[in-house]
């Protein structure tokens, strides 16, 4: 019996060989492809994790920037109801529309405070829009214009991901600066801004 076994020297014909080796490809296939979508998906959860903890950590710095004294005369608060108005903010914002963007406050002339974002995927850019008082145009139940009779001031600002010209990710945070000097009334104008 083992000797049958020794020399029986059939082997594997060509016609197997290459059935063996479809029926090996029709399991390869798909399950390359499926393992090609899980690596894309993983990589896109990883980019919208990577987008959206850079907005977190940019609203977080914006907001300690809103909570520090002596910001209000270099924002020009001075200015309201004139174009400088719209154009100062106490957040600066340098490199918004580009995939690295720096944030500090108005203060900050030589940028030593700034901290710096960017998002891995260099397709992907940043931009970082300011709004003062957007509320003001508001109507009260009256109908009567929504005039400034607060000491606060606030600051919209929208955190836009696009990549490569479509919106991705945004977030909105809401700043609010308070004159406490206008407040006790150190500085006129009644609390109108």
């Amino acid at each position: 019996m083992m000797k049958r076994i020794i020399s029986n020297e059939e082997g594997i014909t060509l016609v197997e060989l290459v059935a063996g080796l479809a029926l090996l490809g029709l399991i390869l296939i798909p399950l390359g492809t499926l393992l090609s979508f899980a690596g894309d998906s993983v990589k896109l959860q990883r980019e919208q994790a990577d987008i959206q903890s850079t907005a977190n950590l940019m609203v977080a710095q914006m907001i300690a920037i809103s909570q520090k004294e002596g910001l209000y005369e270099q924002a020009g608060y001075s200015d309201y109801g004139t174009p400088a108005w719209e154009q100062k903010h106490i957040v600066k914002v340098n490199g918004s529309g580009t995939n690295k963007v720096e944030v500090t406050d108005i203060l900050d002339k030589d940028n030593q405070r700034k901290k710096t974002y960017q998002i891995k995927n260099p397709k992907v850019s940043i931009h970082v829009d300011q709004k003062k008082n957007i509320h003001d145009n508001r109507k009260n139940n009256q109908l009567l214009s929504n005039s400034r009779d607060t000491f606060t001031i606030q600051e919209s600002v929208e955190i836009t991901f696009k990549k490569e010209g479509k919106e991705v990710f945004s977030q909105q945070v809401e700043l609010d600066y308070r004159d406490e000097k206008k407040a006790v009334g150190e500085i006129g104008g009644e609390g109108y801004w």
